[in-house]
């Protein structure tokens, strides 16, 4: 019995837009004669049908929705899966909880128990969100309602904190010595964590101020002059091979210049002598090196 092909099924053909599930059905041979008919509008009511070569990105479009779809939905769990390990994106979205909660709210065609899993977060954080956003106060400071959550702190009682955090008498304190001396006098009726998180949020303090001492450091030996006092010592260079190079110097005490140096691999007293001859001859004809004083340690280099 010969199959007869609606007219809708050879434009498809014709306009390259065959479901690929149909292309099995068909002789290869029907395919190509509509493939290649220049004259397919000799069918009856084939004007109708050029809504097929119009939307043709479209029918594409629709025909390979259902891979789409997977696709994307990879994507987005892979990218969820990256974003949401980050400590700032946790604290991002629960900063944005309301504009959450109303996304997922609005649309009706995922279930909540998934579109909660695009934020990274459970449908009980979820409904916890809920009821913060419709039973939300600009009055308190942590924005719920007191009637809703009675146990949060009151206004009054943040205005304490504010004011032991603000005293002058107490402003070089700590956040902690202040809170004591409020629970001794009664000023303060919250707990630490409660004090410390008020300030946290209304930034009172920004930081601890802390007066200390300076430390006083003893004065050493100063010159009065150049080429007072000298010192001579060895300081030791290891290179990347882990080889040592000891650097020999002299330095005048007054101004902390450089008078001389020498490389050399061992410890050695005919290389100090050398740097400090060098030294010598630099300031010989000056009339300030007359009473010259050199001062070393007891290193071997110059024991000897």
């Amino acid at each position: 019995m010969r199959r007869s092909y609606h007219t809708t099924l050879k434009e498809l053909v014709h306009y390259g837009l065959i479901p690929n599930e149909y292309i099995g059905k068909i002789p290869k041979a029907n395919i190509s004669r509509w493939k290649n008919d220049k004259n397919i509008e000799r069918f009856v009511g084939s004007e109708i049908n050029q809504i097929a070569n119009n939307h043709a990105e479209l029918i594409k479009t629709l025909n390979q929705y259902p891979k789409m779809f997977y696709a994307y939905g990879r994507l987005v769990k892979t990218l969820t899966n990256v974003i949401t390990s980050s400590d700032a994106y946790n604290k991002a979205i629960r900063d944005s909880r309301k504009k959450v909660v109303e996304v997922i709210l609005k649309q009706d065609v995922i279930p909540i128990n998934k579109a909660v899993k695009v934020f990274g977060i459970t449908t009980t954080t979820f409904y916890t969100w809920v009821a913060e956003v419709k039973y939300s106060c600009s009055e308190s400071l942590l924005k719920k309602c007191y009637g809703r959550y009675s146990t949060q702190i009151t206004p009054i009682e943040i205005q304490a904190i504010k004011s032991s955090l603000l005293k002058k008498e107490t402003l070089h304190w700590s956040i902690m010595s202040v809170y004591l001396n409020g629970i001794r006098n009664g000023t303060i009726t919250v707990s630490k964590n409660t004090m410390y998180k008020v300030n946290r949020i209304l930034r009172i303090r920004n930081s601890v101020e802390i007066v200390r001492k300076k430390k006083r450091h003893k004065v050493g030996i100063r010159a009065k002059s150049p080429n007072q006092i000298w010192h001579a010592d060895i300081t030791i260079l290891k290179t990347t091979e882990n080889k040592k190079y000891y650097i020999y110097l002299v330095m005048d005490n007054y101004s902390r210049k450089i008078l001389s140096y020498a490389v050399n691999d061992k410890v050695t007293w005919e290389t100090t002598k050398e740097t400090i001859d060098k030294a010598y001859l630099k300031i010989i004809d000056k009339p300030s090196c007359s009473n010259t004083m050199l001062i070393v340690d007891g290193g071997p280099e110059n024991t000897n």
